[in-house]
């Protein structure tokens, strides 16, 4: 009899958990890549543009800066290299702030867009999950993924209506 206590316990116990499983909806997960939606945007070139830019006006201020870094790292900068530094170095996050503002602005209507294709394109296909291909692949978070799962398309095509 006393056997018997942990077994009907450990059922019970299974039995609790499993029950909510049992009775949960199936979930549907599909992704989409978000920057090409973000190419095919009418207004997404004007944004990646931006980005473009920005990337190569702190690359040119970058490219001065590192020497500068170095010297001042091994401690053989003169104060004028310091000096410069300095400067290079306020230019280089107004110049990213600067940037920043212009892309924020831009990208704000393009996002929302963007949000409204996502989400028609899953509600009409009855997903309950889609992730960013981009997020998904650079984190690890998406390991694998079924071609018949990426819904890009047919969000794109949601975004043009």
């Amino acid at each position: 009899m006393n056997k018997l206590i942990p077994v009907a316990l450990t059922a019970a116990l299974i039995g609790a958990f499993t029950m909510p499983l049992a009775q949960q909806k199936s979930s549907k997960v599909g992704y989409v890549s978000t920057q090409a939606l973000l190419q095919a945007h009418p207004q997404g070139k004007a944004a990646l543009d931006i980005a473009t830019q920005r990337d190569k006006d702190l690359k040119d201020i970058t490219a001065k800066l590192t020497p500068l870094q170095t010297k001042i790292g091994a401690g053989n900068a003169t104060a004028a290299e310091r000096d410069q530094y300095n400067i290079l170095a306020k230019s280089y996050q107004s110049t990213a702030q600067r940037y920043q503002d212009k892309y924020n602005k831009a990208i704000q209507p393009i996002s929302t867009d963007i949000d409204a294709a996502i989400s028609k394109t899953a509600k009409a296909g009855g997903y309950t999950v889609l992730f960013s291909k981009e997020v998904g692949a650079s984190t690890g978070l998406i390991v694998y993924g079924d071609a018949d799962a990426d819904l890009t398309q047919d969000a794109v095509k949601n975004l043009k209506k």
